[in-house]
């Protein structure tokens, strides 16, 4: 995003710009905590797109190139949350009672 402001390169997707289902999101997440839920798909809804790709063409001509997988992201993102239970970063907080 640094990159993007830095050349005033306007609105741009942040992605890896690799194609990722619903499925590999939520096996991600659930790979990547303490909790197992169990994962039901409700067959009944609509199946929507098989895999959501992001154009990252602005991005990719400022020269970024991403460092991070998904995976990677989750992970570390997940690690800091429950490293800093107390920190809301000053976000207004819905589930906190004051």
């Amino acid at each position: 995003m640094l990159l993007a402001a830095e050349k005033g390169a306007g609105p741009v997707n942040l992605c890896s710009g690799n194609p990722t289902s619903i499925k590999e999101v939520i096996e991600i997440l659930a790979r990547n905590s303490d909790y197992k839920p169990m994962i039901v798909y409700d067959t009944s809804k609509p199946a929507g797109d098989p895999k959501r790709l992001l154009d990252v063409s602005r991005l990719k001509d400022l020269g970024f190139k991403p460092k991070t997988t998904l995976e990677e992201g989750i992970a570390k993102t997940t690690k800091w949350y429950l490293e800093n239970p107390d920190s809301d970063l000053g976000q207004y907080n819905i589930f906190k009672q004051n």
